[in-house]
């Protein structure tokens, strides 16, 4: 088995499963099969606690794009999967995030060492709320149904609505919520019985690369869920533009979620964007400076100062103005750094917290 990581940058607290994974060749999963690159080309994926090379992943370009919007279009137009019951769909969602919860250490401290979040946080919140939401999905499986209408309007008519997949979707997720971000793409759509093509963020693909292995041992067909990883200017156009695929869902920046309107206009494929924002904390007079503070502080520095919705713009009323600038200043002199293996840390190294956070 070939080997690609540099082990000075593998944390003595990684578990051996997480290292096993961590130092073996990262594939593309294109057509039910963990393949190279076409081009055979890898990039590198660092550990951001220490700037140092954790391994090399097969750098996928617009070539293996088309072979795996070709297998998820094989799969939906000829294959089991569209045609397959909704609770055979559901059961296989289901064992899925079976699959994730026997690994979920694993997955905890693979999010940890390729994003820089604390492992603590991934064990308590990014692993088990994709656990959660490939279960209830499943359920949701079974449960999306048309409906009648009744008619005021003479004559025998009967009209009713049927609610079909949208056929092959392709899906972008940024790197803030690795793992929770392939789910809440994956489930939903897995769920209908569309077939997926998913890029992962080139920052941190691991665990999406470890979640491929585990959709292979769960028995999905193949060409069902293809997930790739690359960069966003080759492997993110060459998906948001491919003409066989039916729609596009990005999470990203504004910027970026424009392009992907554009290149998506070439068959007119649907689009669901969700984009960067602010999200404005506001402080009134009456505020507890001393738990207003370090809520402020861990909402905009969380997840590597990435959260979904970051409190990063801060609304003073001018009375409490002064008392919240002084209490600020002092917040760097109790506040401590290090990678997210650290028992007990919070926050990673690039974000600041309350020892009373701890």
């Amino acid at each position: 088995m070939d080997t690609f990581t540099d082990t000075g940058a593998l944390d003595s607290r990684l578990g051996a499963p997480a290292k096993a994974f961590v130092g073996r060749r990262n594939r593309l999963l294109i057509d039910g099969k963990l393949v190279d690159a076409a081009s055979g080309k890898t990039f590198p994926d660092y550990n951001p606690a220490t700037g140092t090379v954790l391994t090399q992943v097969a750098e996928a370009e617009a070539e293996d794009v088309d072979r795996a919007v070709k297998a998820a279009r094989r799969a939906f137009d000829e294959g089991p999967w569209s045609k397959m019951s909704p609770s055979d769909r559901g059961k296989l969602l289901w064992k899925l995030a079976e699959l994730i919860e026997q690994n979920s250490e694993e997955f905890a401290q693979i999010e940890s060492i390729d994003n820089g979040k604390p492992v603590t946080v991934a064990r308590l919140a990014d692993v088990p709320l994709a656990v959660d939401m490939f279960r209830y999905m499943g359920g949701w499986a079974t449960k999306v149904t048309g409906s009648t209408i009744p008619l005021s309007f003479p004559g025998e008519f009967f009209s009713y609505t049927l609610r079909e997949p949208v056929g092959v979707v392709g899906q972008i997720i940024p790197w803030n919520f690795p793992l929770l971000m392939a789910a809440w793409k994956l489930a939903p759509a897995l769920a209908v019985g569309c077939t997926v093509v998913l890029k992962a963020a080139e920052q941190t693909p691991l665990s999406a690369l470890r979640l491929a292995e585990l959709i292979l041992e769960a028995g999905f067909p193949a060409g069902v869920v293809n997930i790739l990883a690359g960069y966003g200017e080759t492997a993110g156009a060459a998906l948001a533009s491919h003409d066989l695929v039916d729609k596009v869902a990005f999470t990203g920046s504004t910027e970026v979620g424009k392009l992907i309107v554009k290149a998506a206009a070439g068959n007119l494929k649907k689009v669901s964007l969700e984009l960067g924002g602010k999200s404005p904390a506001i402080v009134f007079p009456d505020a507890d400076l001393e738990r207003a503070i370090p809520a402020r502080r861990a909402a905009s520095s969380s997840t590597r100062a990435k959260p979904a919705a970051p409190a990063r713009a801060c609304l003073r009323i001018r009375r409490c103005s002064t008392r919240w600038s002084r209490a600020s200043a002092m917040w760097p002199s109790r506040s401590s750094w290090g990678p997210g293996s650290i028992p007990r840390l919070r926050w990673d190294r690039w974000c600041r917290r309350s020892s009373s956070c701890a």
